[in-house]
């Protein structure tokens, strides 16, 4: 039986800007899908048998495996600049802990999105000069990201309001 070989999906390559908003819009739940995308990405360049939806649900354990990995292709296709996985991990861990603050100093954990963007750049510079990716660069918003916008304004409605509404 001939059996066709899976190929690279078209890469969606999304401006640094637009990671923020999204990370802070959703209260920190975009990051876990960039992580989500850059595993498929990988099982697909790599024909591997990983599961990317268990090394989301799992990032504490994979994170730090993915920004090596994502360095090391990224070196493959001549990137300059280099990040430092160690800080970008444990700058991950300590700020999402400090989400464990009262509000509204909690919110500092919203600022865990600033330690992805290294890798996020580096992984789509590699995309981005990798004959065999074909890219698209997204500078809109698409359908799901306005959802996702309508849901985070919702959210952050009632979490300011419970706020203010709750004594102390």
């Amino acid at each position: 039986m001939l059996q066709i070989e899976p190929q690279v999906s078209v890469q969606v390559i999304i401006s640094t800007e637009k990671f923020i908003f999204l990370s802070i819009i959703t209260f920190g739940i975009y990051p876990l899908w960039w992580i989500y995308k850059a595993w498929r990405f990988f099982k697909q360049l790599e024909k591997s048998d990983t599961i990317p939806l268990l090394r989301t649900i799992f990032s504490i354990v994979y994170l730090y495996n993915l920004f090596d990995k994502i360095q090391a292709y990224a070196d493959e296709k001549g990137i300059e600049k280099r990040y430092s996985t160690d800080f970008l991990f444990t700058s991950i861990i300590v700020v999402n802990f400090l989400g464990r603050l009262p509000f509204p100093y909690s919110l500092i954990s919203l600022s865990s999105c600033l330690f992805f963007l290294k890798p996020m750049k580096a992984l789509n510079f590699a995309k981005e000069n990798a004959s065999e990716i074909t890219c698209k660069r997204e500078r809109f918003l698409n359908i799901r990201q306005i959802l996702l916008v309508l849901a985070g304004i919702i959210l952050w409605y009632f979490i300011i309001r419970m706020e203010f509404l709750v004594e102390y």
